[in-house]
């Protein structure tokens, strides 16, 4: 496995869900961090495609006045590093068919074609 391919698991959606299993957190509580890194915020950030943090700061900018550092920490929370060019060049894009309204991150994944996504 190359150093990108690496780089690139540590930001897969799914595995964002694993980090936090077990721990006694509300995604839908009124902690700002746990809304923004579990909860409906996590949805509207979209963390682990390519522009998580540039959502960020534009969704936390409405609430507080130095977003970028705010974001810098809940990035390093879920992912162990603040971002860096680099590491979010490495994320995939966003999904077509993103759900910026879901309950969850589970629920705003595009579900797959009914012939499992192939289009042959």
């Amino acid at each position: 496995m190359s150093a990108v391919d690496d780089v690139a698991r540590r930001y897969e959606a799914a595995a964002l869900a694993l980090k936090f299993d077990g721990q006694n957190t509300d995604p839908n509580a009124d902690n700002p961090r746990v809304w923004a890194t579990l909860g409906l915020g996590a949805v509207k950030i979209a963390w682990g495609y390519q522009g998580d943090f540039e959502r960020c700061v534009a969704l936390l900018g409405k609430h507080v006045d130095r977003p970028e550092g705010l974001c810098a920490s809940y990035h390093r929370d879920l992912f162990g590093e603040v971002p860096k060019r680099a590491t979010q060049a490495a994320k995939p894009d966003l999904p077509d068919g993103w759900d910026f309204d879901a309950e969850s991150v589970e629920d705003a994944l595009p579900t797959p074609d009914d012939d499992g996504g192939t289009n042959e």
